[in-house]
């Protein structure tokens, strides 16, 4: 064998079939280019992908390759090291550069690692001069560039790199220099700055991961590399997407005088979208407007415009990705549409369906729109898997539409403020925050930097007072009530109304409500609760009986007892609605589930303190309900709970307490046991830089602080410690209904064929960890010890679902 090898595969008689690490090399860099070209980056993609796998070439390596050792080596510090050596020395954005692929090209098989940890080492050295590697540096180097390519080729391409990244840095810089001045210290220049240099480093990454996996899969399966679509192919296509989506619009029937107004709204985002330029904006109406379809309006028309990479829509929920990308399959076609998230379904025969969308769902490519959840969106830009930044590169030159905003935890702010902004200023993105209850995202630490012209619908305090179908009326008793007062209250509200949604702040409180009522109330009342102690498939065929019943003109009363779970996104309309207090958007989305079209005279929407609640692990929902309170104090008379004013009032008591901005930052304690944010070490990272400079008895003197424009961010150490939703949940497989008991109980056969995750997915359910202590004795561990299963006597099918004590 004559050739440098990347990869080999198994043929029959135990033949071994290769790829060249050339082919590969080269494959790699022409992909991880055309990812960054677009953006002003191609040569430090492609110089990356070239560099990755430089030290495959040693012949111990190589061994490895061809099956002939079992011993794994380190092969990603000899292209970072021989990049480092190599690079120019002209100025700081040389260094910059160097940096960026070096750590892309040392953690491609890993993820990646911080540059100066909390405790002052540099990890990303350790990584470059690793021990076992650099006793074979030399081979590969020698090796690499006689069978791969010629070493001048890489010198003058390391030229060409930092060049390009030098015009590319300055335009990044001056953008935000617009708005913060780096000579005064501003610490929200540098924070930003070096946010979004880490991000760009992030982005590369993504884009290297990206490159090497495909190009290793396509060889594994023996595929052709995947199609680059040219501009003229994907104008046409949103062309038409954009005509699919104006003529299924127009099709649409309005029933009622709130459906003009909708079409209002509807072509008021149609004509933002012909005038706007890339760039953050609100689409900012109150519940009912509409805002699903006028939200896709905007986005396929300013994706036509763009000539956008892609079309994201992103919820806080399941349950609503799922109920909007519906909507949307229906605009555009199945085809067009990718709806990636846990509950996502199959049919028994589609195991070619489920291939296909597992591999679009891996990269976010090759379709057109994308709905997810916002947990995809926070981990692809944040978490540690290298599965999520490789999809980071698809979110570029796209339109990213992020409903209910409002929902976002207060941790992620400032986090996903700096990302949009970097996204929007760097990549091309048009981001939409859509919400009736816009969070004052601009108010924050480290704002989101609108566009000048931000909102889709310039008159939107006039819309609120044209869909106003409801009014809040507060009936907080001091020192709070009782479920059992509670239950008194709804059963009288029957009295004046057919249908009835009590929303309340837990769990606990939810079923005890549900209890109290079942033992009160007549038979002829349907009673149905809802929370996250049901499993998908309990909660859908609940949520279907509601709808059904709430669409009949007449018949039986009817009740639903609700966790906040219903707050958003759910299309129900309930004649009268009972809220616990909490946060005012929580309190505006609830009174959107009360006359939604607007067909009955104004309704009341209850505001209740039930003190039968316990919030003592819910701090967020308290601190919520506190600022509710004080809006109540402070707010003038006559100023209506539901309109933009008393939104923005209630953020400014919300964000204005200081333990709540220390928040917004992500607060973590790393292992040394210093408290810092996830903002800090994936910018400034204060504490790593200070642990470095005292280690070295550096003094930092004005204008020479040797560690001010390298890069210093704490990647690993953050990545680490992110999570997008922080709740310790675990997955229980619980025996709903004949079809669910049916599929468990394959799981305690000894023959039986173990069912497919698809198929056990919508009979989970997940608790915290103290819910978990208390069902010890209720659950049968499956699956080889890999999950757990309910004994059936502590599921209520009919009910409550999950339950702590056995049911007779």
């Amino acid at each position: 064998m004559d050739r440098l090898i990347a990869h080999t595969r198994k043929l029959n008689h135990d033949q071994l079939e290769w790829q060249t690490l050339q082919e590969h090399s080269c494959n790699v860099a022409k992909l991880c280019s055309e990812i960054c070209e677009p953006f002003g980056l191609g040569k430090l993609g492609l110089l990356t992908g070239w560099l990755h796998d430089m030290g495959k070439a040693s012949q111990d390596v190589q061994d490895h390759i061809l099956r002939k050792t079992l011993q794994k080596l380190n092969h990603c510090s000899a292209g970072m090291y021989w990049l480092w050596e190599h690079k120019r020395k002209q100025n700081f954005t040389d260094w910059v550069m160097a940096q960026m692929a070096c750590l892309a090209i040392g953690c491609h098989h890993s993820g990646r690692c911080d540059y100066i940890a909390p405790d002052g080492c540099e990890p990303w050295l350790d990584r470059m001069h690793s021990e076992r590697a650099g006793v074979r540096y030399s081979e590969n180097v020698q090796a690499f560039f006689s069978d791969c390519c010629e070493e001048g080729f890489m010198l003058t391409l390391i030229n060409q790199a930092a060049e390009e990244f030098s015009v590319f840095e300055e335009r990044v810089r001056k953008k935000i220099q617009e708005k913060y001045d780096p000579e005064s210290e501003n610490a929200v220049f540098w924070t930003t700055y070096r946010f979004q240099m880490g991000f760009i480093q992030r982005f590369l990454f993504g884009a290297l991961v990206d490159a090497d996996w495909i190009d290793t899969s396509c060889y594994m399966n023996q595929t052709f590399l995947p199609h680059s679509t040219s501009l003229e192919e994907r104008q046409k296509l949103w062309n038409r997407l954009s005509e699919k989506t104006e003529n299924y619009l127009k099709g649409l029937s309005r029933k009622y005088t709130i459906d003009e107004l909708r079409q209002e709204i509807s072509d008021q985002c149609f004509s933002a979208a012909q005038k706007c330029d890339p760039g953050i904006y609100r689409l900012y109406v109150p519940t009912g407007g509409g805002k699903t379809y006028s939200g896709l309006r905007f986005c396929m028309e300013m994706a036509r415009r763009q000539n956008a990479s892609h079309v994201f829509y992103f919820a806080p929920y399941k349950s609503i990705t799922h109920q909007n990308a519906d909507c949307i399959r229906k605009v555009l076609g199945s085809e067009y549409v990718l709806e990636h998230h846990s509950d996502v379904i199959f049919n028994e025969n589609s195991e070619e369906g489920r291939s296909q969308w597992i591999a679009l769902s891996q990269r976010w490519q090759d379709v057109p729109v994308i709905c997810t959840t916002m947990v995809q969106l926070l981990n692809t830009l944040f978490a540690a898997s290298r599965q999520s930044i490789r999809r980071l590169p698809a979110l570029a030159n796209s339109v990213l539409l992020l409903d209910e905003i409002q929902a976002l935890p207060l941790q992620d702010i400032c986090l996903l403020n700096l990302a949009m902004n970097t996204l929007a200023q760097v990549f091309h993105c048009t981001v939409v925050f859509c919400t009736a209850t816009q969070p004052a995202l601009d108010k924050a630490v480290y704002p989101i930097e609108f566009s000048l012209e931000k909102d889709l619908v310039g008159d939107f305090e006039q819309r609120f007072l044209q869909f106003k179908r409801v009014q809040i009326i507060p009936r907080l008793v001091p020192g709070g009530e009782s479920v059992s007062s509670v239950a008194d209250f709804t059963k009288d509200l029957l009295k004046e109304n057919r249908s009835v949604l009590v929303i309340l702040n837990t769990k606990r409180a939810v079923n005890k409500l549900f209890d109290t009522l079942r033992e009160r109330i007549s038979d002829d009342v349907q009673l149905f609760c809802l929370t996250t102690y049901l499993c998908q498939k309990h909660r859908d065929d609940v949520m279907d009986k509601i709808k059904k019943h709430l669409q009949k003109k007449s018949g039986p009363s009817l009740i639903c007892i609700s966790t906040q779970l219903v707050e958003a996104g759910v299309d129900l309309s309930f004649d009268c609605v009972i809220r616990s207090l909490t946060g005012l958007p929580s309190i505006i989305q609830a009174a959107g589930r009360c006359n939604r079209h607007g067909n009955d005279k104004c309704k009341d929407v209850y505001l209740v303190y039930c003190a039968d609640e316990d919030l003592r692990y819910l701090t967020e929902i308290d601190t919520a309900a506190q600022a509710t309170r004080r809006l109540l104090e402070e707010l003038p008379e006559g100023i209506d709970l539901l309109s933009p004013q008393a939104i923005q009032t209630y953020y400014q008591i919300y964000y204005g307490d200081q333990e709540q901005r220390r928040n917004m930052l992500y607060r973590i304690v790393p292992e040394n046991g210093l408290e810092t944010t996830m903002v800090d070490l994936l910018s400034n990272n204060q504490n790593g830089v200070q642990a470095k400079r005292e280690h070295m008895g550096l003094v930092v003197k004005q204008g020479k602080d040797k560690f001010r424009w390298v890069m210093r961010q704490a990647f690993g150490t953050a990545e680490a410690n992110f999570e997008a939703i922080q709740d310790e949940n675990i997955p229980l497989l619980v025996p709903y209904g004949k079809e669910g008991r049916h599929i468990l109980a394959k799981l305690l056969e000894e023959d039986s064929e173990i069912p497919s995750f698809a198929e056990l997915q919508p009979y989970t359910v997940s608790i915290g960890r103290r819910d978990r202590k208390r069902l010890e004795s209720a659950l049968i561990s499956v699956m080889d010890g890999a999950a757990f299963m309910v004994l059936s006597n502590y599921y209520d099918s009919e009910f409550k679902g999950l339950c702590f004590e056995a049911q007779q």
